[in-house]
């Protein structure tokens, strides 16, 4: 793959140099969290149980977050919002190739407190112009606490993979859980969807 995503970014960069420029400044503005990336729960029934409430608040505010982007005049961005949460057995899977480290003073304890992406949504758009007002429009929701954020644009994955990545809670979830939003060029999308990519 990460030669095709090289190649790709190459083109995006020299027709959108000025989108480039513009998602990078806006992305250097965002302030850092004060909160710690850290789901309340170390079970995976508790997790999940907390992801399907999170689920209810995810849906709609997608619907409305697609429409602030029409507001805005992004007419063609691409809103995927999976219809269920993440299999669990992905969430095992990542757990046992991804993550190292304990839960608190816990050692006995791993992993599970790691995934933000139980609930998960994307927006690709075809003008990295469009991509800044829509990181700007995302960042700035009044609903959501952002907890942390990947400039992959700037520094793409091991496999050129390139994005803005971000995670955050509902500031009306009581058990505050975290959640994600990939914000992506439509470009590099449709590369990955013909590569056979993984999914959201």
């Amino acid at each position: 793959f990460r030669d095709i995503y090289v190649k790709i970014w190459e083109l995006i960069e020299s027709t959108q140099d000025e989108g480039v420029k513009k998602t990078q400044k806006v992305i250097s503005s965002i302030p850092d969290s004060a909160y710690r990336f850290q789901q309340r729960t170390v079970d995976i029934v508790d997790l999940y149980e907390d992801a399907a409430r999170a689920k209810q608040l995810f849906d709609p505010f997608l619907q409305n977050f697609e429409t602030r982007l029409k507001e805005a005049g992004i007419r063609d961005a691409e809103v995927s919002n999976p219809v269920s949460l993440k299999k669990t057995s992905r969430v095992i899977e990542k757990c046992a190739l991804d993550f190292s480290g304990t839960y608190g003073n816990h050692p006995e304890i791993r992993h599970f407190f790691k995934i933000g992406d139980i609930v998960r949504g994307l927006v690709a758009c075809e003008k990295m112009s469009d991509i800044a007002v829509a990181i700007r429009e995302l960042v700035d929701h009044p609903d959501i606490e952002i907890i942390r954020w990947k400039n992959r644009f700037a520094r793409p994955s091991s496999g050129g993979w390139r994005d803005f990545l971000v995670c955050f809670f509902f500031r009306s979830d009581k058990q505050k859980h975290i959640c994600e939003m990939q914000v992506a060029h439509t470009k590099m999308l449709k590369a990955r969807q013909g590569l056979g990519g993984h999914a959201i």
